[in-house]
């Protein structure tokens, strides 16, 4: 009976301190399209899976900004993360077609590809610019790459 006492306090000591911290355990859902789950709480760390959007995922712990999940075993960026529901038909054709928070970000403030594409052609001038930006936007880095960048540059 001791021992049932006793793992009982330890346990409302251990609920209430995730109550405190805001509750970082527990199951929350993927609310972005895609998110890659890292081997370490940061963008450099090596890829270790990949969460789509309406995946259920237990969080076991945090670090700064970053959820520690059980499975795929990582971590993901707090901002990846929702205790709300999210909504997935159940073919998951609306995860599929989901707009990306950039996508989201970029329509809120009336600004598409259509906006664009007639902007590049009211300002003729800026067309080096946008040649540029594209080509910059399709650049890709391996993860070797970018983890010898992080080494030579001494990098955290």
């Amino acid at each position: 009976m001791r021992i049932f006492v006793v793992l009982m306090a330890l346990f409302l000591v251990f609920s209430a301190t995730l109550f405190a911290k805001g509750g970082s355990g527990g199951e929350m859902n993927v609310e972005l399209r895609q998110v890659v789950v890292k081997s370490s709480p940061n963008y450099l760390g090596s890829s270790v899976g990949t969460l789509n959007y309406g995946t259920k995922v237990n969080v076991i712990g945090e670090q700064q900004n970053w959820y520690q999940i059980s499975s795929p075993a990582g971590w993901v960026p707090k901002s990846a993360l929702t205790k709300h529901k999210v909504k997935v038909s159940a073919d998951q054709k609306v995860a599929a077609t989901s707009a990306s928070h950039d996508e989201v970000a970029l329509a809120g403030k009336g600004f598409n590809p259509q906006v664009e594409a007639q902007y590049k052609k009211d300002n003729a001038s800026l067309k080096a610019a946008y040649a540029e930006v594209d080509k910059i936007e399709k650049f890709g880095v391996s993860h070797g790459t970018l983890v010898q960048f992080q080494k030579s540059g001494k990098l955290r």
